[in-house]
């Protein structure tokens, strides 16, 4: 009789166990749920979750698609499952700009960097990229035959392509470009007024003196002072080779 209460005690014993891990499977199976294989997915709260009221599945995006903007899920990501083989490069700004966090392949955000959840700040774009340096490199998104002009460093931010038919700025890109790449066939003469002329104050120099900024063909470029937030215009010159080329 003693052994029969041994074994039913040790019987009730385990089944009680295991009642109290299948009633903690639901809470933890809901963390990071509803992404696919191969998917970036966004949820609006932190541990993979989403926020009490949301009633929308978390984002899934595949690597061929990378929004420079989002919609009504703007500034709202607070946690972050990469399950691609790509690292998944997150921007604080619309066009890859901003403050950036990079996720590599496979890992699990349980919480967002400071930069990006702070007050009033937020995912607004992401991009994938086979490497961490890249996340922070926007170059990639200039076409060859195009002058690509950036308000950001290393090609990031927005963006805007331009050909030798527009070649005077408009308010919007005047004196706010800080890195170049021309992937075209032609040296590129910039200039800081939009009439291809004005003046440049450097460090040699105490007065202004005239002093254009030329890209070379296939060159990309991050700007320094006092050429940074300082061009108005520029032209083509295929057969220059030299800044002496750039006079008007």
């Amino acid at each position: 009789m003693k052994i029969n209460i041994l074994r039913g005690s040790l019987i009730t014993g385990a089944l009680a166990l295991l009642g109290s891990a299948l009633i903690a499977l639901p809470a933890n199976a809901a963390e990071f749920g509803d992404c696919s294989q191969d998917r970036l997915c966004l949820y609006t709260a932190e541990g993979g979750l989403t926020a009490e009221g949301d009633t929308r599945l978390p984002r899934n995006y595949a690597t061929n698609v990378t929004p420079q903007g989002y919609s009504e899920f703007d500034n709202q990501t607070k946690s972050v499952w990469n399950r691609t083989g790509e690292w998944a490069c997150l921007y604080t700004e619309t066009r890859w700009g901003g403050s950036v966090q990079a996720v590599k392949p496979g890992d699990q955000v349980l919480a967002l960097n400071a930069e990006l959840s702070a007050p009033g700040a937020g995912v607004s774009s992401h991009k994938f990229a086979p490497s961490r340096a890249l996340c922070f490199s926007g170059f990639e998104r200039c076409t060859d035959g195009q002058l690509c002009l950036f308000k950001e460093k290393n090609g990031r931010g927005e963006m805007t392509d331009l050909d030798g038919s527009r070649n005077l700025y408009s308010d919007s890109w005047n004196d706010k470009v800080k890195s170049v790449w021309n992937r075209t066939d032609s040296m590129v003469c910039f200039y800081n007024d939009t009439y291809h002329g004005g003046a440049f104050v450097t460090d040699t120099t105490p007065a202004q003196t005239y002093r254009a900024f030329r890209v070379l063909a296939d060159d990309a470029t991050n700007l320094i002072a006092p050429y940074e937030d300082s061009f108005g215009s520029h032209r083509f010159d295929a057969n220059a080779d030299s800044l002496e080329d750039c006079k008007p």
